[in-house]
Parts: structure tokens; C-alpha cells; sequence
């Protein structure tokens, strides 16, 4: 899915075959052009879902009435004075998957994020800064409930690396652009080990088994 003024858009579809076209993650969207937002109306993209704290939330599809747009912050915690305080790339790679539990453990974000998806008619598109660490934690989940591979998983979060740099370029200073397959497989080993797998996890945050059901038949295809 090509935009002109994001550098990390894809649907689940371009992710695994069995994966529906209907859910898109990105990064920022704060910068489309009027074509733009035409291209995501033509794919049926209705709904979008930032995930950003307020501070960071800009957006032009804010004012596009002909998107639903939809607030849904984690919150970060003190994720942004970590990563000043820390000079040790090696320290920060250990601290993401911690990080991403995080996202997780906020059980009541995520049942929204998960029952907007599910209920939604049109597609969905959900959004953070990068289109990396939050989005790729809510994408995971969906990942591992339609029932996709770990490598599949891991391969989709390393592909933001690959967007990223791709369009940054490689310099030192946006380390936070790099994707390791290392970390989200730590990352997936803490939610398997405190959650099991991801229809215990949509349980426990307060989906219904009707609900679990349906929205893995709509990530799906």
C-alpha cells in the first residue's frame, strides 16, 4: 500500500495470505496530501486508530470527514526518559520487549482498540509514530489469533526496519527505527508466558468467546 507522505503502510494481507486486507498499520499520518486520503478512501480505509499520546497526535485525516477517527493512547510511561538516560544500544534492545509488555498489560486500551476493530464495517487503519513498537505490539496480537507463525510474526516487525531506513536512511541517531527479530521473540516469549496464547489474552482484558470468534474470522480472510 503505497502513500506518498507515510513510509510504513501495509495491510495483514501483505503479511500472510491468510490474513485479511482490511486492517492497515502505519506510521504517522500527519502529512497526507488531499490524494492521499482520496487512495485511502478507495480502499475502504473509513476508520483509522491513533495510538499516540496527545502531546505527539497530529493528524490531516483529523479533519477529513469522511474518516472516523479514533484516540486510542497508550500510555508510555517513562519510556521517552529511558531512552535518553540510556546510551547502551545493546541496554535499550533489552528494554523494548518490557516496553511492549507494557502496552499489553494496559488491558483496558487495548479491549477498545480490539472491539473498534471488530466492530468496525469499513477497514481499519491503525497508526503510532513509526508504525513500529505500539502498532506492532496491537498487530502481533492479531497475528497470533489468526494463527500465523512466529517467524511470519517476527518478519512483519522487522519489515518497519526495512520501510524505515529505507526512507530515513541508516544514521546512528534513529536507533529507534531498527526493528530486531530478537527483540520481538522476547517480546513474544513474555506474552506467551503470562498470557499463553492470544485468545486467553482477548479473555482476559474482557472480550467474550462470541468476541474472540468473531474477530479472529475478521483478521482472517
Amino acid at each position: 500500500m503505497e502513500l506518498r507522505r507515510t513510509n510504513n503502510t501495509r495491510s495483514l494481507a501483505e503479511v500472510s495470505p491468510i490474513l485479511t486486507d482490511r486492517i492497515i498499520r502505519s506510521d504517522k499520518l500527519d502529512s497526507l496530501t488531499a490524494a492521499d486520503r482520496d487512495f485511502l478512501v478507495s480502499r475502504g480505509v473509513c476508520v483509522v486508530i491513533d495510538l499516540r499520546e496527545a502531546k505527539t497526535r497530529k493528524s490531516t485525516v483529523r479533519q477529513d470527514r469522511r474518516f472516523d477517527y479514533y484516540a486510542m493512547p497508550f500510555d508510555v510511561g517513562e519510556w521517552a526518559v529511558v531512552k535518553r538516560q540510556i546510551g547502551n544500544s545493546r541496554e535499550i534492545y533489552r528494554q523494548m520487549p518490557i516496553q511492549y509488555m507494557y502496552y499489553v498489560d494496559q488491558h483496558g486500551v487495548m479491549a477498545r482498540i480490539m472491539r473498534k476493530i471488530l466492530t468496525s464495517s469499513n477497514a481499519v487503519l491503525v497508526m503510532c509514530s513509526h508504525g513500529k513498537d505500539r502498532t506492532g505490539v496491537v498487530m502481533s496480537i492479531l497475528e497470533f489469533l489468526a494463527g500465523v507463525t512466529e517467524d511470519v510474526i517476527v518478519s512483519d516487525y522487522v519489515a518497519s526496519s526495512v520501510n524505515l531506513f529505507a526512507a530515513h536512511g541508516t544514521n546512528s541517531s534513529l536507533l529507534f527505527y531498527e526493528a530486531k527479530p530478537e527483540v520481538f521473540r522476547r517480546f513474544l516469549g513474555l506474552f506467551r508466558r503470562k498470557y499463553g496464547d492470544a485468545e486467553s489474552y482477548l479473555r482476559t482484558i474482557g472480550l467474550s468467546d462470541t468476541e474472540v470468534r468473531k474477530l479472529k474470522q475478521k483478521v482472517c480472510r
